[in-house]
């Protein structure tokens, strides 16, 4: 199934300083729903203030995805 599935990840600096909220779009592009797990590397520059409620979805059209996360001025956009 060689492109299944569309990606979008959008970066939005939140009022707080170095705090980043990171939304992941999933497009399914198939005539089905299919079955999805997302996860993330660990990455001392990056801490995890929240995540996704289930890191697993069944994607028919679009899923949204998101994460409020804290990192080190380097990782800034």
């Amino acid at each position: 199934m060689n492109g299944s599935l569309s990606l979008n990840r959008r970066l939005f600096q939140t009022n707080k300083t170095n705090e980043v909220i990171v939304e992941l779009t999933v497009t399914n592009n198939v005539n089905k729903c299919l079955g999805i797990e997302i996860s993330t590397e660990d990455n001392r520059n990056i801490k995890y203030l929240s995540t996704p409620e289930s890191p697993v979805a069944c994607v028919c059209t679009v899923a949204k995805f998101f994460w409020k996360v804290l990192v080190s001025e380097i990782w800034l956009p």
